[in-house]
């Protein structure tokens, strides 16, 4: 997971439009995608993710988005492939022999809510606010730093009063809403000495 975030967090900014140089690589001959999180949001943009695998290598690649008229940069494992409205982001995570895999972050034009927060979070030490879909869950995660202890009681006196239980697993509480259509936990972790924490909504589906 940690992994997943640092390649979230590398490709934000240079993700910010349309996707129409993503499905232009994708066309590409040898070239596989599959999405890695549905409806996906962060730091309130929208994107699209997916894992990749190429039996069409890195040169390989390039010569295809050349023959296209496409631009792109290479730069040690990321290959940026943009034009005047979009840009999609390659992280070439693996090798062997002339294929390559990886991941792959595309911008999107989709309007995606955030699913509600019932708990006041001081939104200047929001570092990364990451919502992911699969076919059970939504969850929002949201890191924060450099919280001071006061303010993280706080937070945990508000989450005692909205919650009907709580019930602690390796790294997490977990804290189940009452009061809620559907089935809704949020989970915090630890603070760190840092003032680090992080802070999870999953919502049933």
């Amino acid at each position: 997971m940690n992994k997943i975030i640092v390649f979230i967090c590398a490709c934000f900014f240079s993700a910010a439009a349309n996707s129409s140089v993503c499905q232009q690589l994708r066309a590409i001959e040898g070239f596989a995608a599959a999405p890695l999180f549905s409806n996906a949001i962060i730091n309130g943009k929208p994107l699209d993710y997916y894992t990749f695998a190429s039996d069409c290598g890195t040169s390989c690649l390039i010569r295809g988005l050349k023959k296209k008229g496409i631009s792109h940069s290479f730069t040690g494992s990321n290959l940026s492939v943009f034009d005047k409205s979009s840009v999609a982001t390659v992280i070439i995570d693996s090798t062997y022999k002339q294929s390559i895999a990886g991941y792959m972050t595309c911008s999107s034009t989709a309007i995606r809510p955030y699913i509600s927060n019932p708990i006041s979070i001081r939104v200047d030490r929001v570092s990364l606010d990451l919502q992911t879909e699969d076919y059970k869950n939504i969850t929002r995660t949201i890191n924060i730093q450099s919280y001071s202890k006061s303010d993280y009681r706080r937070l945990l006196a508000q989450l005692n009063k909205l919650s009907r239980s709580a019930e602690s697993s390796i790294g997490f509480t977990n804290y189940t809403l009452k009061s809620s259509r559907s089935r809704r936990v949020i989970k915090v972790s630890k603070l760190s000495p840092r003032g680090d924490f992080i802070f999870i909504i999953e919502v049933g589906k």
